[in-house]
């Protein structure tokens, strides 16, 4: 018996004869937007491809009207047994995300002996073991080293443009940047590694320390640390020592500093619940999340407030004290993408925030490893 089922698995038509089936479902009346979405699938997706030869993609392409408006549809890449093909969506997030797991998985096959002398390169990683061993098993470091450096030889799996040409040039530029760069990571692995077993050992603390270190370097952490933002976790970790020493010996002003960035926090924390982020906008927020990493405590709150965009934040000057209100507006990406933000994180107040890596300082900065 074959049974044919709609939306909300309704029984569209049943029969044990398939000839019947097919007359009944041409019968049938398929919604526009359905057929027009069809139509354009048959058009436009193709499959079976094992290198790069189906020549330039564009973003986005128009598959019919509605009325008066144009229904667009983006194209996107995705493996599929083995093979690659072009398929339509029906968001940009989705087609990017895609696109991006696909040109890594393309660019492994196309460079595959080229990695397998970085894979060589990565034993050394076994004298690191014992120090990875409260994050997880020494395989697992293995593992996500070598997604880590392959993530920075291909840029992530991210082209401006699905472009044949611009895939080619980043693999030239893949095999010229590969040589030695397993035994650079694993150089730089090593003090990281020790600097964390250090402040776990340390009896010198401050409330939530373990917490901060656990959100900084979680398990698997070199599966998300951006490949250009590893080499700032080492200050990091040396910012948390500084802050654990000064904790130490005068709690109360840790404290208040660490309430200092309280609604920056809760703005980034709410823009991580967020799935439906396109590329640009999740490298807006993860340009956020950084941007505070290496920020300072304000020493005027006078002067933020005059930078300050957010209506509805209110800095209160009681014993020169900076308090935000608890229903703060929280900043868009908006606001992040043109710079309005970074004007008060980074925007010289007092000399205070300060842009270049060389004056970081460690006396709140500290504290935003829990981003």
């Amino acid at each position: 018996r074959i049974t044919v089922e709609g939306p909300g698995q309704k029984v569209l038509t049943a029969s044990r004869d398939l000839g019947e089936v097919k007359a009944q479902v041409a019968k049938m009346q398929v919604p526009t937007g359905d057929r027009m979405w069809s139509d354009a699938c048959r058009k436009f997706e193709r499959e079976g491809f094992t290198s790069w030869t189906f020549g330039d993609l564009p973003r986005q392409v128009e598959i019919g009207k509605q009325g008066q408006l144009p229904m667009l549809a983006f194209l996107g890449l995705r493996c599929e047994e083995g093979h690659v093909a072009i398929r339509l969506f029906r968001q940009l997030g989705s087609a990017e995300a895609e696109s991006c797991r696909t040109i890594l998985w393309l660019a492994r096959q196309e460079l595959a002996k080229d990695l397998a002398w970085l894979e060589r390169e990565l034993r050394a990683l076994d004298k690191l073991k014992p120090l990875y061993v409260t994050l997880g098993p020494g395989d697992e470091l293995t593992s996500t080293a070598r997604e880590h450096l392959e993530r920075q030889l291909f840029r992530s799996g991210r082209l401006s443009a699905l472009s044949q040409r611009e895939f080619n040039t980043m693999l030239g530029q893949a095999k010229a940047e590969i040589n030695g760069l397993g035994s650079k990571l694993v150089t730089a692995l090593q003090p990281l590694l020790n600097l964390r077993q250090e402040l776990l050992l340390s009896k010198k603390t401050y409330p939530g320390l373990k917490e901060d270190l656990q959100r900084l370097l979680p398990p698997r952490f070199l599966s998300l640390v951006p490949p250009d933002r590893l080499p700032h976790l080492q200050r990091y970790l040396k910012a948390m020592k500084t802050r654990a020493e000064r904790a130490s010996l005068n709690p109360p002003k840790d404290q208040e500093r660490a309430r200092t960035l309280i609604p920056f926090v809760a703005a980034l924390q709410g823009w991580n619940s967020r799935n439906d982020l396109a590329l640009d906008e999740a490298a807006q927020r993860e340009e956020f999340r950084w941007l505070l990493k290496n920020c300072v405590s304000p020493s005027s709150p006078r002067n933020l407030a005059q930078l300050s965009p957010y209506p509805r934040a209110v800095w209160m000057n009681s014993y020169k004290k900076p308090v935000w209100l608890r229903n703060a507006e929280t900043p868009s990406l908006q606001e992040i993408g043109d710079g309005r933000v970074q004007q008060i994180l980074i925007g010289g107040v007092d000399g205070q925030l300060l842009r270049n890596e060389h004056k970081f300082r460690a006396n709140l900065g500290s504290n935003l490893a829990m981003l």
